[in-house]
């Protein structure tokens, strides 16, 4: 099939939903919302990862999580920046071509 194909479709040109929770929803956010790649995703997903879940990036005292959040929410904006959609990284990811029955709350 590729063959045939100019250039692979995205996942988000392909699917008509795309979820996941925890770091999946992450992935699913960068593959439908965002409309990367898989390479772009998964690079933009190593990235992240090794950012937050660096030993630099631990707190000493985690009651509420081993990670400083802050610095996943600086990659995130990042990400989404860097995305070529148009967004600041600072507004809400909503779709503006999306009909009523595309949006979901979990």
């Amino acid at each position: 099939m590729k063959k045939h194909l100019t250039e692979v479709p995205k996942p988000c040109e392909y699917f008509h939903l795309i979820g996941g929770s925890g770091t999946g929803g992450l992935n699913a956010i960068m593959l439908g919302r965002l409309k990367m790649s898989t390479e772009d995703a998964l690079h933009n997903y190593k990235k992240l990862a090794s950012a937050v879940f660096s030993p630099g990036n631990r707190k000493l005292f985690y009651k509420d999580g081993k990670f400083k959040a802050n610095t996943l929410e600086v990659e995130i904006k990042e990400i989404v920046k860097n995305s070529h959609v148009g967004y600041t990284g600072d507004e809400l990811l909503l779709d503006p071509d999306a009909g009523k029955g595309s949006i979901g709350n979990v």
